[in-house]
C-alpha cells in the first residue's frame, strides 16, 4: 500500500520538472475510500483546466493527463517509486511544468 510519505518523496524527487507539485487527497465519506493524489501540474486556457497527476491506488502509481472536457484516464502505472520517477523524468526530458495560479493571493 502506497503511503502519504511514499508521495511525499516522489514529490521531492520530481521538484525540478514540477517545482509546484502539491499532494492532495480526496475522501468520499459515505464509501469510507480516499484517494491519494500528486497533483504534478495543472494550468488553464479559455474553456478548459488540464494538467498531470499522479494517483495512488493500492500499490500502484497512476500517472494521468487530464482535462475537464475530457476527463482523466491513466496512461501507465508503476509499483516502484524508483521506476516510478524515472519514468517521468525521461518522459519530461528536463522540461519545466508549474501550476498556473489564476488568482494572486497574498
Amino acid at each position: 500500500m502506497i503511503t502519504v510519505s511514499d508521495l511525499e518523496e516522489v514529490r521531492e524527487e520530481l521538484l525540478e520538472i514540477f517545482p509546484d507539485a502539491v499532494r492532495g487527497s480526496v475522501c468520499k465519506s459515505h464509501w469510507g475510500k480516499g484517494r491519494k493524489v500528486l497533483h504534478l501540474m495543472y494550468g488553464f486556457s479559455a474553456d478548459t483546466a488540464f494538467g498531470y497527476k499522479l494517483v495512488a491506488k493500492g500499490s500502484l502509481y497512476y500517472f494521468t493527463p487530464w482535462d475537464t472536457n475530457y476527463g482523466d484516464e491513466a496512461e501507465w502505472a508503476e509499483s516502484d517509486i524508483l521506476n516510478c520517477v524515472n519514468r517521468i523524468k525521461d518522459q519530461f526530458k528536463g522540461q519545466k511544468c508549474s501550476i498556473d495560479r489564476p488568482v494572486n493571493i497574498g
